[in-house]
């Protein structure tokens, strides 16, 4: 299969972490954590997912979200991504930034606020999910996450 049908079929995201064009062959030729680079901004709003935003509705929605977050003039200062309070604060800044965006305001690459998922208001169920501590039957992610990074920095 060609690039191009890749890139015209949107089968691809070609922007690296910081925003900047990549082309098709400069990405990843097999899956697996050693051939991905971190996106900070993506990854944030992986824990913003049912809580400002509905999944699914677009492929890549994350992304889209995470470049519309970081050309956006949300304070993310306090942000520790190894502290498990901050996160979850960001997080909620985050949702609470998106269901307060115009629902036809386009948020990146044409797509709208309502296209890419934006809520109402911020579901405070889910986002009491996501911060759930690792100790409760059932954690949260954010938990997950934290517990996650503990192992591997043992390793």
């Amino acid at each position: 299969m060609s690039g191009v049908q890749k890139v015209g079929n949107k089968w691809v995201w070609l922007e690296d972490p910081q925003g900047n064009p990549v082309t098709v062959n400069k990405l990843p030729t097999s899956v697996g954590l050693k051939n991905f680079q971190d996106d900070k901004f993506r990854s944030l709003l992986y824990f913003a997912r049912d809580i400002g935003y509905a999944s699914g509705t677009v492929p890549f929605q994350e992304f889209y979200w995470g470049a519309w977050l970081r050309g956006s003039d949300i304070d993310l200062s306090g942000w520790n991504a190894d502290d498990a309070a901050s996160y979850l604060a960001t997080v909620k800044t985050v949702a609470t930034a998106q269901v307060a965006l115009p629902k036809g305001e386009v948020v990146y690459n044409g797509l709208t606020a309502t296209q890419l998922g934006a809520l109402k208001k911020v579901d405070t169920k889910e986002f009491d999910k996501v911060s759930k501590p690792y100790t409760d039957p059932k954690p949260g992610k954010i938990a997950y996450m934290g517990a996650c990074k503990t192992l591997f920095a043992q390793h």
